[in-house]
């Protein structure tokens, strides 16, 4: 079992334990609850880079690892709307191996040697 079997089992049993009836959940508070955590990595990373309002006395910058614990957040929310919405790991993967197939055709689009003078 890979590592990332493991991680997605593990956010399954979790959310079966501590919510129960979490798949009978309206997925828009899954998508929601997404974007907050979408917005709390762009704030760790803006904050990285020096910006925001706070100063760093008031809270600290973020650590590369402190920023990657909220991705991961993010990557937990994408498990649960895939699950929401009825589909596995394996049909996940695949339908982020199909989308890696679009986004290399339009790289492949957008080289130069491909661009028309």
């Amino acid at each position: 079992m890979t590592a990332l079997s493991v991680a997605w089992q593990d956010i399954i049993d979790f959310n079966d334990e501590h919510f129960p009836r979490w798949r009978e959940t309206d997925l828009i508070y899954l998508t929601n609850a997404m974007a907050g955590e979408v917005g709390e990595v762009c704030g760790d990373a803006k904050r990285m880079a020096g910006g925001g309002t706070k100063s760093f006395k008031e809270k600290p910058r973020p650590s590369p690892k402190q920023l990657l614990t909220e991705v991961a957040d993010v990557f937990i929310y994408s498990i649960l709307i895939a699950e929401g919405l009825g589909y596995g790991q394996e049909e996940f993967a695949s339908v982020v191996m199909d989308k890696m197939a679009v986004n290399r055709e339009r790289m492949r689009v957008r080289t130069p040697e491909n661009q028309k003078p």
